[in-house]
């Protein structure tokens, strides 16, 4: 003999300010755990640059270079040569007011 699904019980209709409340809920749980994975994202890219930085400043400059220059200030000029590039879909980005 064949075994029967067992019944459920019947859904209770819930009032509409209820089922909102209760999305808006779970929305904001959504949006608040995709914002910190991406801060996480975030930290851990700025993290990696700084390291990798840090390593090429102390290992790949000559000694006289680097008497002259010093982290931040490589950052700086990493930053603005880096700013100068441009990609191909650049016009497409959205610009700020």
């Amino acid at each position: 003999m064949p075994r029967r699904k067992p019944r459920r019980a019947p859904r209770t209709q819930r009032a509409p300010q209820e089922r909102q409340a209760r999305s808006q809920a779970v929305r904001r749980v959504a949006e608040e755990a995709l914002l910190r994975g991406s801060l996480v994202r975030i930290e851990l890219t700025l993290l990696i640059v700084f390291v990798l930085l840090q390593c090429f400043w102390l290992r790949n400059l000559k000694p006289q270079r680097r008497a002259g220059l010093t982290l931040i200030s490589l950052a700086w000029e990493l930053d603005r040569t880096l700013s100068r590039c441009r990609a191909p879909w650049h016009r497409q980005l959205a610009r700020g007011p």
